[in-house]
């Protein structure tokens, strides 16, 4: 660390002060030494202002506001991320599979050569604006996602210091109104699938009475049904995603136990029953014998839908897991006991997006507060007389 004078014309008779130092990388060599760079600042009109520049530069590094890797471009804190996450992190493959897609489609070509030294907030709010203009609502939350995610990953293995996308805002999606059963509906679909569509029935059951995804019950062995306490409860553990048979699911949280009724109990036995499924193969399995996809499940649901009586796209498979949250808020279940069963991290998860008030519900509610103040309908009729 030191500080110099320097002429600024040729005469020598004009000069500046500037200030050298030497900071680590957060790198090493191959023999596991710190790799150092050396910083030089100039331009300072006196000596005093040289050092003071010099001292706030090195509490500002050993604060972490310094960027000491600005030769690094975006494209290379991505492939650090993406490196990191196929091989370390945990991310499902297909959320692997989509941030690929997204930078590759919307981020490389526009930013991935500009070192982060260039990379201002102008530049990353004008690619944005521009983003916005041509992609949907969903899309750009799920770029924006993934630039902030390996930005934060580049600084917390030392690699940069600031994260240029954290001002950016995520754009707020309107919340979609999806197609649902009601209760006399939903029992008019399942006595239907079981007399016309047998193989399919146990899956319907699981899909709307235990909140499960489609790839987690698509991956469900007679052995992951298991007595808890009084009851029984399906542990859930491995999923099937992108046709292929994982033992990670998608988050954390997404590791459960899921509680059944004595009912979905008997429905998952009578399927094993009629189907001859030993404890070690798949619950469900397609008619060649392979293992379960989404594409024949959903072509299948939608088949049982026409069956019914209503009309194309009517619903997704997956909306059956809005269904069962509905059912169990017309039960009056908390929602944090709904968004452990359904594996959300967060229970406004639940309520956001997957939460829509039935037609039954305002009356159920209505009759509960009736009967709970004005007590049974019996006693209200005396009053009124």
């Amino acid at each position: 660390m030191s500080v110099g004078k320097y002429f600024t014309n040729k005469a020598k008779t004009k000069s500046k002060w500037w200030f050298v130092t030497r900071v680590k990388t957060g790198e090493f060599d191959r023999f596991g030494n710190p790799i150092t760079r050396q910083i030089r600042k100039k331009g300072f009109a006196t000596r005093e202002k040289a050092k003071e520049a010099e001292r706030k530069f090195l509490n500002d590094y050993d604060n972490n506001k310094v960027e000491t890797n600005k030769d690094l471009t975006l494209g290379d804190i991505s492939q650090l991320f993406f490196d990191y996450i196929e091989n370390e992190g945990q991310y499902a493959k297909s959320t692997i599979y989509n941030y690929r897609v997204y930078y590759n489609k919307y981020i490389k070509e526009p930013l991935g050569n500009i070192p982060i030294s260039k990379l201002s907030f102008d530049i990353v709010q004008k690619f944005f604006r521009k983003l916005y203009n041509g992609v949907s609502v969903h899309v750009y939350n799920h770029c924006l996602k993934f630039v902030k995610r390996a930005f934060n990953y580049a600084i917390e293995i030392d690699k940069i210091a600031v994260n240029p996308f954290t001002k950016i805002k995520p754009l707020r999606c309107e919340d979609k109104v999806r197609n649902r059963f009601s209760v006399e509906e939903m029992k008019i679909v399942m006595e239907k699938c079981k007399k016309i569509m047998p193989e399919f029935y146990c899956i319907l059951v699981l899909g709307a009475m235990t909140g499960m995804r489609l790839g987690e019950y698509s991956a469900l062995r007679p052995n992951d049904i298991k007595p808890k306490g009084n009851h029984y409860a399906v542990y859930v553990c491995k999923q099937i995603t992108k046709n292929e048979y994982k033992n990670e699911l998608k988050t954390k949280k997404s590791r459960r136990v899921v509680d059944i009724s004595d009912n979905v109990y008997e429905i998952i036995q009578w399927h094993i029953r009629k189907y001859n499924i030993a404890n070690d193969n798949f619950l469900f399995k397609t008619s060649t014998g392979r293992m379960l996809y989404p594409k024949w499940v959903q072509r299948r649901f939608e088949r049982l839908l026409e069956i019914c009586g209503y009309p194309e796209k009517y619903m997704r498979v997956h909306d059956l897991r809005g269904q069962y949250v509905d059912f169990m808020h017309l039960c009056g279940v908390p929602t944090v006991y709904i968004a452990q069963q359904v594996g959300h991290s967060d229970e406004k998860v639940t309520y956001r997006t997957y939460t829509q008030i039935l037609n039954e519900l305002p009356e159920g509610a209505n009759r509960k507060l009736d009967s709970l103040i004005f007590g049974p309908k019996e006693d209200n009729e005396e009053n009124k007389s």
